[in-house]
């Protein structure tokens, strides 16, 4: 039989959305900070560059995964975001 695993996620964990389930306002791809938590609910509020902090960016600890530095994808909102950035360099 398969054993059950829970997820927990803590406030400053970075993470990626790889569902949304929940209907958070980030997008799937979004990789953002863990900002606030509800063990109750098994939800957390991902705070994302980019997207209004106060707006409906609660999410399920199933509909993310722990992003390690060397892992990071960037969505193309944040990829144009940085390459903007980028550009006012030169």
């Amino acid at each position: 039989m398969k054993e059950l695993k829970t997820k927990i996620m803590k406030v400053g964990n970075k993470v990626k959305l790889i569902k949304n389930d929940a209907g958070s306002c980030n997008s799937i791809g979004d990789i953002g900070i863990i900002s606030e938590v509800d063990l109750e609910d098994d939800t957390c509020r991902v705070v994302v560059d980019g997207v209004d902090p106060k707006c409906g960016n609660w999410s399920i600890f199933e509909d993310l995964e722990i992003v390690k530095e060397e892992e990071i994808t960037y969505s193309k909102k944040e990829l144009k975001k940085l390459f903007n950035k980028f550009l006012k360099t030169l």
